[in-house]
């Protein structure tokens, strides 16, 4: 399957207009039936960012995310940013953890590194988005991860911070 809509460079930097596509009945059903377990689901993702933020607190330079007490996150993914008080920076960091099987993603692009945008933003640029962007690292966190597998994220981290 080729992905006519990522450059082929860089994977989310879009080059040109993608389509929506539906869904087909069929996955359409197996969605409404997951529905089902959507509490579930919630508690689960619930449970990883607490044993993620149990064992990524207190570490310099590393910024958890941070929920209003009114709302609720679903936690789609658990995403930190590293600053430069951790002592290397976000791809330094996303290597050495590949390095040792775990992996990670970098946070979406901002708007003025997408090629597909650049005719409707012009040159206005968004900071912090740029920010967020070049510093922002999402941990594993799909629904099947473990709490053994959380724990050893969160160690990876700590022995490669400088305390």
């Amino acid at each position: 399957f080729k992905d006519l809509y990522h450059s082929p460079k860089k994977r989310f930097i879009h080059e040109r207009l993608g389509y929506n596509y539906r869904i087909t009945n069929l996955q359409a059903a197996v969605g409404v039936g997951e529905l089902a377990n959507i509490k579930k689901y919630l508690a689960k993702k619930q449970q990883m960012a607490r044993l993620y933020r149990d064992g990524l607190k207190n570490i310099p330079g590393i910024q958890l995310p941070e929920t209003k007490t009114a709302i609720l996150n679903t936690f789609w993914m658990f995403g930190i940013l590293v600053h430069k008080e951790f002592g290397m920076s976000r791809d330094q960091l996303r290597k050495k953890l590949k390095a040792q099987g775990i992996d990670t993603r970098d946070f979406f692009y901002p708007p003025e590194d997408q090629p597909l945008l650049k005719h409707i933003i012009g040159k206005q640029k968004f900071p912090n988005a740029n920010y967020l962007g070049q510093n922002g690292l999402y941990l594993p966190s799909g629904l099947a991860i473990t709490e053994k597998q959380i724990n050893i994220v969160c160690k990876a981290i700590k022995t490669l911070a400088r305390y």
